[in-house]
């Protein structure tokens, strides 16, 4: 048995369906019934199912494997294993392993948690948003604040670093001016 044929390396980004083909020989001199096996990174999930399948002496079949990689898989390189058995006999197997390199993504999003809906001139008050790194990959955030008429704010997070799914939230506090 012998399982081959497929990408060495196949490029993805997160919440993505990668699909990827294998090979599978009998290099007997016997009918064989063959189950398959496909070994993922934990969290993946395998999108094809497989049945048991024959091969005649030297017969090939192409099999179709298909996966999912979730949206908080981190950048790098990670291996994926096609194992092939005998039905009859399982210690007769082979493997073939290839790699899928998750590509690096970068999606930040902030969204308004509370604010007042009025201000009174004089006052002073605070808006609340939530910062979140949406992407696989580490993001350093510098916030960046536009004041209408220049009225003086405050911030309690000018720069701060959120790893992949992480969020934080961000309080600017406003003093209004007493004339406007």
């Amino acid at each position: 048995m012998r399982p081959k044929n497929a990408e060495e390396l196949l490029e993805t980004k997160p919440r993505a369906i990668v699909t990827t083909v294998f090979t599978v020989t009998n290099p007997t001199d016997q009918k064989r019934e063959f189950i398959s096996e496909v070994k993922l990174p934990r969290g993946w999930t395998l999108i094809t199912k497989d049945f048991p399948f024959e091969l005649n002496p030297n017969e090939s079949d192409t099999r179709l494997v298909s996966f999912f990689v979730p949206q908080t898989t981190l950048v790098g390189k990670y291996k994926i294993t096609y194992v092939i058995k005998d039905r009859k006999y399982p210690s007769i197997s082979d493997s073939y392993t290839t790699y899928c390199l998750v590509l690096p993504v970068s999606k930040l999003q902030a969204e308004l948690l509370e604010s007042p809906k009025f201000v009174i001139a004089g006052e002073e008050y605070r808006a609340s948003f939530v910062v979140t790194n949406q992407g696989n990959t580490e993001y350093t955030v510098n916030t960046k604040i536009n004041s209408g008429k220049n009225i003086p704010y405050i911030t309690d997070a000018e720069k701060f670093t959120l790893a992949p799914g992480q969020s934080k939230t961000v309080v600017v506090s406003v003093k209004t001016d007493a004339k406007t």
